[in-house]
């Protein structure tokens, strides 16, 4: 476990609480910007509804891990990651609950996800992010992210990002 400012990073456990953030994360992307839009996308939405049913996998050792970050005894955000490759990590479902925002959850995890990814034995992390989320794409850049080719299809357009860990 790492902890920042008190932010406090650990193995997520507790499997409801996981499905609750990853359905926050999901109800967040339709609500704030639309998409994926359930008429156009419904292979990316039945895709993450599919793998919220199935946590913990594929968060789960030793190809995986699934993190919380807790501000006190509060679930502040979580963020799974899932090996792609015998080196390389994704990233994936970064989420933080809008009251703690701003507080430094969203680096905190993203600088776990590095040394977790590690770990794991990867050598390099990636993520993919909707364009108009723009603090999160500048926070990745911020933490030496750079643009990479597409390692995924989406029906509509992303922002694929990469890094050594």
């Amino acid at each position: 476990m790492s902890e920042t400012d008190g932010i406090d990073v650990g193995d997520c456990d507790d499997i409801p609480l996981a499905r609750t953030l990853f359905r926050e994360y999901l109800e967040a992307t339709i609500e704030e910007i639309g998409l994926p839009n359930p008429e156009e996308s419904p292979t990316v939405l039945a895709g993450m509804r599919a793998d919220i049913d199935a946590l913990p996998w594929p968060y789960v050792p030793p190809n995986g891990a699934l993190l919380v970050a807790r501000v006190g005894d509060a679930a502040a955000g979580s963020v799974g990651l899932a090996r792609l490759d015998a080196t390389t990590t994704e990233l994936r479902r970064l989420w933080v609950r809008p009251s703690f925002r701003r507080a430094g959850v969203a680096r905190t995890l993203t600088v776990a996800s590095f040394e977790r990814a590690a770990a794991l034995g990867s050598e390099r992390i990636v993520l993919d992010v909707v364009p108009s989320r723009t603090g999160a794409i500048d926070l990745y850049r911020s933490l030496g992210f750079t643009e990479i080719e597409p390692y995924d299809e989406y029906p509509f357009p992303m922002v694929f990002l990469g890094r050594a860990v």
